[in-house]
């Protein structure tokens, strides 16, 4: 079993044994088989059924497709809706002895600088760098990068109002988890992120001594 990791460019693999791993997951099995009564049919997802050494411990099991439960909702379809054209599911929650709702604080608005404290640094792989009037450009899975760089993905700058980040090339940036339209004003505790990578810059706020 080789897995590939990738960070950026970079390619990794890495080897794992088949023995190591099903020692690890020996005592998993048999807590999900004395769950099991008899020799009753194990419905599991096809991630856990291709875990080595599982069907030897629970030999009685199916794999389910991954839209199982949507062609299950389909076929019940009449049984579940509630009311309306569309499927409307209902949770239970438990009640509470002493009801009561508690109102949430409206959040910051961007425009209050007395509120939302300003984005003096972006913290990249534990590292804080500066922001200034100087574009700091940065690529995903790279973190900083030179300003002649081809890959770069996106800058952030500092001015009189705040951090700001501007789209560099073709691959979509995410502030907060949303696409960014154009140049997007940002401040401390906002998260830069890239279309199609996990990688994810926080942004914060050094205090001067």
């Amino acid at each position: 079993m080789q897995p590939e990791i990738r960070h950026g460019s970079t390619r990794h693999q890495v080897r794992l044994f088949r023995e190591p791993l099903l020692q690890a997951l020996q005592p998993h099995y048999e807590k999900i088989a004395a769950a099991v009564p008899g020799e009753a049919l194990c419905l599991v997802s096809d991630r856990l059924l291709a875990l080595p050494g599982f069907t030897d411990v629970l030999g009685n099991t199916h794999a389910l497709q991954p839209d199982t439960v949507f062609h299950g909702c389909r076929l019940h379809e009449a049984a579940i809706r509630s009311s309306g054209p569309g499927l409307t599911f209902v949770t239970s929650l438990p009640a509470s002895p002493t009801p009561a709702v508690t109102p949430r604080p409206p959040a910051p608005r961007r425009d209050d600088t007395s509120r939302v404290a300003t984005a003096t640094h972006l913290l990249i792989n534990h590292r804080a760098h500066g922001l200034n009037a100087s574009p700091l450009y940065i690529a995903a899975g790279e973190g900083v990068v030179r300003a002649a760089d081809p890959h770069r993905h996106c800058s952030v700058s500092l001015d009189e109002k705040g951090a700001i980040v501007r789209q560099e090339g073709e691959l979509a940036v995410h502030v907060n988890g949303s696409r960014i339209a154009g140049p997007t004003r940002v401040a401390a505790g906002d998260t830069l992120g890239f279309a199609g990578s996990d990688t994810v810059y926080r942004f914060i706020h050094v205090a001067s001594r």
